[in-house]
């Protein structure tokens, strides 16, 4: 017998649905849940019908109680009232007011009452200001479900972590889930170019659309921020790092501050690659030198004018040198631009990441090309080659020019392969390959199941 891709994803979602949460599965069962047509834009948040499966959740999820009134609230109960809907075939009733048996209960100890009196201090302070607490508990003798963390941000990826269990067909009457992030900053790094390009670009278009920025603001760019904070994505350096000037101009700056505000509410924080020489090309100072005392002014005043944009700024990505761009190499210290930079950034992003200073790919033996290295330099990630014999942290040692090395380092595992950088980490049920390297293919980065 042949099986369509369709009918074997039905027979997937409601077979494993069936079996986990007890119900025996019929081809019945099968035959009355039919998947619409899809064309993959729903990534994997489709939320397909659970069938006759559905009966078992449904004595667990009766009543939607999402405490708040912040605009990550309200994406909270959106994503919860739909996906509820659209796998158990109605909608879930949302009160906030009569606690019922069967509540998923979403809350902080600031905004809700009902987690605070919990008394979950122990785990909440375990997990951090991202990561979340998921417990069948009860409360007042009714049996309820709470999802709770100590920031909204980590409430709402404790919703897409609960989702997800019911997607996936996973028993959800007795938890005790205790989940914190492996990293604090979870990044994607776009290669987008200001002319709507991409730079090596396999996929079209880039989906920012500057010339209707400010004014109009494509529903693309929130099914984005939603896309990346289901799996824990917490932030986006939005444009290439080969970067255009123009993206520190005032005009510039108030386009991204109007695609910052719609990612705000899911989580994700405004990351911006620059080039080193903006002082002198953009401010029309004569040097770019980092050292040059008017350098370190321009870059506070243009880090106070992004900060009064986007309060919640994240930082900024800069290529070091290579690749005939402006950088910092013939400086002594050849990271000292993004060591400028730094101090002008707001504390939060300057303490952002596992470490300062950290990253090494490895050394080349004398003739190789450099290998390429990642630093996070005080919030300031600074993109650039090892020089030839040249270790960091006083590391040296030598790799062929082919070949795959690897260490560990804060209990993540850090491979160079082919000149780059992958670290490999994992947040929730997702493992995210980050490519620390500016002159890299598609090629050379793969997956991981470690």
């Amino acid at each position: 017998m042949r099986f369509s891709r369709r009918d074997f994803v039905k027979t997937a979602v409601t077979g494993t649905a069936g079996l986990c949460v007890g119900f025996p599965v019929t081809g019945h069962a099968v035959e009355s849940t039919p998947l619409p047509e899809e064309d993959g834009y729903k990534l994997w948040l489709r939320y397909a019908p659970l069938g006759s499966a559905a009966k078992n959740y449904r004595k667990i999820v009766q009543q939607i109680h999402v405490e708040g009134t912040s605009a990550t609230s309200g994406v909270i109960r959106d994503e919860l009232h739909s996906a509820l809907a659209a796998m158990l075939g109605s909608e879930v009733l949302a009160d906030n007011k009569n606690l019922a048996a069967g509540a998923v209960i979403i809350g902080t100890p600031d905004n809700s009452k009902l987690v605070r009196d919990l008394n979950w201090n122990a785990d909440l302070s375990a997990v951090g200001e991202e990561g979340f607490v998921i417990r069948s508990t009860r409360i007042d003798g009714k049996p309820v479900t709470v999802i709770a963390s100590n920031k909204e941000a980590g409430t709402l990826y404790g919703v897409f972590h609960f989702l997800r269990l019911m997607q996936t067909g996973r028993p959800i009457d007795r938890l005790h889930i205790v989940e914190r992030p492996a990293l604090q900053l979870r990044l994607m790094n776009h290669w987008d170019n200001l002319n709507g390009t991409i730079e090596r670009g396999y996929a079209g278009a880039s989906i920012w659309q500057w010339n209707d920025l400010p004014e109009k603001l494509s529903p693309r760019y929130a099914d984005y921020a939603r896309a990346c904070a289901s799996v824990g994505i917490n932030g986006a350096v939005i444009n290439n790092v080969n970067a255009d000037i123009r993206i520190l101009s005032p005009e510039m700056l108030r386009k991204v501050a109007a695609l910052a505000e719609v990612w705000r509410p899911y989580g994700v924080r405004m990351y911006l690659s620059v080039n080193f020489a903006s002082p002198e090309r953009l401010g029309g100072l004569p040097t770019a030198d980092p050292l040059d005392k008017s350098v370190a002014d321009w870059w506070k005043d243009k880090c106070d004018e992004i900060y009064g944009m986007i309060p919640d700024f994240g930082g900024f990505l800069v290529k070091a040198n290579s690749e005939r761009r402006d950088s910092s190499q013939e400086r002594p210290h050849r990271f000292s631009a993004a060591r400028t930079v730094s101090p002008a950034l707001r504390r939060d992003a300057r303490d952002a990441g596992h470490r300062r200073d950290s990253g090494d790919a490895g050394v080349s033996r004398p003739g190789e090309t450099p290998r390429l290295s990642w630093h996070n330099v005080g919030g300031v990630f600074a993109i650039g080659h090892i020089r030839k014999g040249q270790g960091i942290h006083g590391r040296k040692g030598a790799r062929g020019k082919n070949s795959a090395g690897a260490h560990h380092r804060d209990g993540i595992r850090h491979e160079s392969r082919n000149g780059c950088e992958l670290v490999r980490a994992s947040f929730l049920p997702v493992e995210l390959v980050c490519l620390r390297s500016a002159c890299m293919g598609p090629g050379n980065v793969r997956g991981t199941n470690r």
